[in-house]
């Protein structure tokens, strides 16, 4: 009886988690999964539930089962991917995540061949997504445009330019992978690492690494908090 109500217990701790991720913690759920997606954990919670009413009339039968020594393991070890969510909350995709996920040469970046050529714009009305910007740039060259991205300086690059970036992701944080335009700024402007900007500019294309990148010629910069959903999809 031991062991059935301690499975009953996990079960209902994992039914709790995906429905506080859907209800009060959607805020983090925006740094895992495209929000496309969600559904998925709304049918984990309904899972989870079914599973508890069965385990809930099994209990009550007289069925013979190993003993709570053997079995406490395995199910203690279905509780520990609960403990990441803890440092989930405060991780965040940065700079060393940019070069490990991103294809890196000699003379600097190329986008990931990984890209979906779906142009879905999840931004403000008045902002142009990097999806948009890389693959649908004939319609915005030799125009002002405007983005929010995520800044990262690097020394392959000429002076004057940094990369901004954003995380396009498929299913969710796993397959994550960055694609980016480059910001050209004038020498009496600094531009801090790793921070979310809004820029907005006359966009052409530079040449980088044999790969022709988006390049807007800055006219404006403001800092700003990092968007709800941080990803394009």
């Amino acid at each position: 009886m031991t062991v059935k109500i301690f499975k009953i217990l996990i079960l209902g701790v994992w039914a709790v988690f995906f429905t506080l991720l859907m209800t009060i913690g959607q805020k983090h759920l925006a740094y895992l999964l495209n929000p496309n997606l969600w559904w998925l954990v709304i049918c984990a919670a309904l899972i989870f539930i079914v599973f508890i009413a069965v385990n809930c009339g099994r209990a009550t039968g007289n069925r013979q089962e190993d003993t709570f020594f053997w079995q406490f393991p395995s199910l203690i070890i279905l509780l520990i991917p609960l403990f990441f969510f803890f440092q989930f909350k405060d991780a965040r995709f940065d700079t060393d995540t940019f070069r490990k996920r991103s294809i890196s040469t000699a003379e600097g970046f190329r986008q990931s061949e990984r890209v979906v050529s779906e142009l879905k714009n999840q931004e403000d009305s008045s902002e142009t997504s990097l999806t948009q910007l890389n693959f649908n740039n004939e319609k915005y060259l030799g125009k002002k445009v405007k983005a929010v991205c995520q800044t990262f300086a690097d020394d392959r690059l000429p002076e004057g330019i940094v990369m901004c970036y954003r995380y396009l992701v498929t299913c969710c944080a796993a397959d994550a992978m960055p694609i980016f335009v480059f910001i050209e700024h004038s020498e009496n402007v600094v531009i801090e690492n790793d921070k979310w900007i809004r820029v907005k500019g006359m966009l052409s294309m530079k040449k980088n690494s044999g790969v022709e990148v988006p390049l807007i010629s800055l006219d404006s910069l403001e800092y700003v908090e990092e968007p709800s959903f941080p990803y394009l999809f």
